[in-house]
Parts: structure tokens; sequence; C-alpha cells
């Protein structure tokens, strides 16, 4: 019993274990773990894959930071060119500092992509990370031709938008601001789904509406 149910962008592309930045590797296994993600992305009709894995890419006390993002756009650009195998996009994401130490804003997200410089290797743009570290709506317009998919969760505990009541609209205003037409997704801790998908989606639609 199939259900025709879409599913357009996926996270949690691979564990911490498997380590894209330090004193040692593990592309190889990386690849072959994105190849097989990016086939059965396309066995499902999806599009997009976020790529954000914090704990792989954090880079390890007193390892050289230029060397970790030199070993990432090595990865990356090997990744991108999965990418044509399989029609996927890849989406970086900038994740917040207590997450990881590399890559935690859109500007550096966008050093990654301008190196890599492949049309199906974009920008995340999570407002949740944004909003924790104090990164303001002006860098969706500045970047916000790379920008694929979006995240969204409140601030203070990742909740569903509606629980705390943040207004989110500085960032929508700016999604606006670039036309933007990718997905948007609710990312966030729930503890009573059901419940709480609802007022997000409702609590969502109403501050879409008045941006």
């Amino acid at each position: 019993h199939s259900v025709n149910f879409p599913v357009r962008s996926y996270v949690s592309f691979f564990p911490g274990t498997l380590k894209s930045v330090g004193p040692e590797i593990h592309h190889e296994a990386i690849l072959q773990r994105a190849d097989l993600a990016m086939k059965r992305a396309k066995e499902c009709g999806s599009k997009n894959i976020v790529f954000g894995s914090g704990g792989s890419r954090r880079i390890p006390d007193g390892f050289d930071r230029e060397k970790a993002k030199a070993q990432h756009i090595e990865l990356s650009k090997k990744m991108a060119l999965l990418t044509d195998k399989y029609g996927i996009t890849l989406a970086i994401e900038p994740l917040n500092h207590t997450e990881t130490n590399f890559v935690n804003s859109l500007a550096e997200g966008v050093e990654i992509i301008e190196a890599v410089n492949h049309p199906r290797f974009l920008l995340l743009c999570d407002i949740y990370h944004m909003a924790k570290d104090d990164e303001g709506p002006d860098q969706i317009i500045k970047y916000g031709k790379y920008i694929t998919h979006c995240h969204i969760a409140e601030k203070q505990n990742r909740t569903p938008p509606g629980v705390e009541g943040d207004d989110f609209g500085p960032y929508l205003r700016a999604l606006k601001k670039i036309n933007y037409q990718g997905g948007l997704s609710l990312e966030c801790r729930w503890k009573d789904f059901d419940n709480e998908v609802k007022v997000g989606i409702e609590t969502l639609k109403k501050q879409l509406a008045a941006v």
C-alpha cells in the first residue's frame, strides 16, 4: 500500500563519525553514502538534499582551519559531480556555533559554494541557526541568488512556529524580497507533533501573509 506523498528534501546526510575535515578523513566512505542517498532521492522523485552534518565538519582543536577548508572544498567538489549523475541539488547548511565550529554563517557557506562553482551545489538558510548566532535577515538578501532551501524554528528551544510566539517577519520579508521560490521546512524539536504541526503551519502561513 503506497502513499503518493512527495518527499521534497532530506536532512542528516551522514554521521559525525565520518569526518570531512581533520587529520583522519573519510571522504571515500562519505562519497559512497552520498551516491546511495542521491540514487534513492532520485527514485523518490526528490530534488534536494541538505548538506549539514556539523559533527563531520567540526575542526579538531589545533588543526589548521585553512587546511580543513581545503579538505571540505575538495570533498564538496566531488559531491557536486555526483549531483550530475542524479539531478539532485545539494544545499550546504550553515549551523550555529553550538553545533559546529566551521561554516557558521551564510557568508562562510558561500565561500565553499563559490570555490565548488557548480549549479547544483547551493545554500540553505536556516532561520533558527541565523537567529541563534544573531545573523540578520540582510544576509538572506545579500546571498539570495545561492539559496535553494530554507529551514525554520523558534530561537529559544527550536520549537515549531506558534509555541513561543517568535515573529519571523524580518526573515520572511527578506525571502520575499529575493523572490524566493524554494522550499520552507519546519525543522523543529517536537513534543506533540500532530497538534504542533497544525499550529506551526497555520502560524507560518499567517506570518507569510502579513509580509
